[in-house]
């Protein structure tokens, strides 16, 4: 019962050490979001950033919605012949859609062969 006890509490402890860190991570970004080049070349990834791959539902579902909504605009922009700066702008997040689409089903795919093993 008591090595029971043990293990629950170093898991506790893992769990709120994690959560120190993250809260440390998080503090950092705030401290320096707008100071230009502080990620740039040090292999750090922005807080935000990092967390979107932990989560590629989101990706998909942010992804496909922003691809939609772009795509039925672009589609009435090219059908009318009617292009502007704001087609180029929709083809770019057209662009970003897909990607995000592609992040979150290989994440998806990478989660699942780690399961499986």
């Amino acid at each position: 019962m008591e090595r029971d006890d043990n293990i629950n509490n170093d898991n506790i402890n893992d769990e709120i050490n994690e959560f120190e860190k993250n809260l440390s991570d998080l503090q950092e970004w705030q401290n320096n979001q707008y100071n230009p080049g502080y990620y740039v070349g040090t292999g750090r990834v922005p807080v935000p950033l990092l967390n979107m791959v932990k989560h590629p539902v989101l990706l998909l579902i942010i992804g496909l919605t922003l691809g939609l909504i772009n795509s039925i605009s672009l589609f009435t922009q090219f059908s009318e012949s009617n292009f502007s700066a704001g087609s180029y702008f929709d083809l770019i997040l057209l662009v970003v859609s897909i990607f995000l689409i592609y992040r979150g089903i290989a994440v998806l795919v990478n989660s699942k062969k780690t399961n499986e093993k």
